[in-house]
């Protein structure tokens, strides 16, 4: 495998994006709430906007999840509500989950682990090209530039409020407040793809980490590189451990080729003729 060309700043920008929202601060989070306008105007402990609306946060989730994403869940509700958001965890029935989310239905997914950060091989985390990750309508738009692109341009879907279309979708010129960084964000993986420049394509995928960094959070990670437990025989050596395979904030990506990252060819045996295999 090659090595990654030295792109300028590189280690700031990943660690700008590391550490962008990781200070735990109460105080600063209920001032910054009260400058954008939205307080306790009932006295019920809990924020409206500022015509009065009541704010609720709504984390969906497939009713078969696993408990690690409840958990994670509860604790984004109790940290929300330390600062006056109110948070609804509702779960949905799996077999039509999918189609909800795809569809722009939910208000969010709380059942996702984000792993495969790097777009050429795996762009969905970083970027809307399909339905399934986050940004569902405008990754629907991108999957359908090859498969429906007449679609996209035809008069009769674009006149439609963007969830009544079929299939729902957006583009940068609908009247959402995103559009326009999400297809930003598709440009420039466009780019990517078809420059053969090696150093001017990491620019480009480093550009798309800024737009996350300067324009977002779009998806937020909760809980990174807690352990998994792996299992080993005592006799075997050189297998890797908990230090070597830090993934810098990433959890499950499932693109790796494991066991084949790790080299298995430099595993061995301490007392191989303990372990010998005899017809």
């Amino acid at each position: 495998m090659r090595p990654l060309p030295a792109v300028a700043g590189r280690k700031e920008i990943y660690q700008q994006w590391r550490d962008a929202w990781l200070e735990y601060d109460v105080d600063k989070a209920k001032q910054l709430l009260d400058e954008a306008g939205v307080k306790d105007t009932d006295g019920d402990g809990f924020r409206e906007f500022p015509d009065g609306g009541k704010i609720t946060l709504q984390l969906d989730y497939p009713a078969d999840t696993s408990k690690e994403h409840i958990s994670k869940s509860q604790q984004l509700k109790r940290d929300w509500e330390a600062v006056g958001i109110a948070v609804r965890i509702l779960p949905s029935a799996p077999t039509t989950f999918g189609d909800r989310w795809g569809r722009g239905d939910m208000f969010a997914h709380a059942a996702w682990e984000v792993g495969d950060c790097q777009p050429l091989l795996y762009a969905g985390w970083v970027v809307p090209v399909a339905p399934d990750h986050w940004a569902p309508l405008h990754g629907t738009a991108y999957s359908m530039k090859l498969s429906a692109p007449d679609t996209l341009t035809s008069k009769s879907q674009l006149d439609k409020p963007p969830w009544k279309r079929n299939p729902p979708f957006a583009v940068a010129a609908d009247d959402l407040p995103l559009s326009p960084v999400f297809t930003k964000l598709q440009g420039l993986l466009d780019q990517a793809r078809v420059e053969t420049d090696t150093t001017k394509q990491m620019s480009l995928l480093w550009d798309i980490y800024k737009v996350h960094i300067d324009e977002g959070p779009f998806f937020y990670g909760i809980v990174n590189n807690y352990p998994r437990p792996v299992v080993q025989h005592p006799d075997l050596r050189n297998n890797p451990r908990r230090e070597n395979l830090a993934l810098g904030g990433w959890t499950n990506p499932w693109f790796l080729p494991a066991p084949a990252t790790y080299d298995p060819e430099t595993f061995y045996w301490d007392n191989p003729d303990s372990h010998k295999i005899t017809a």
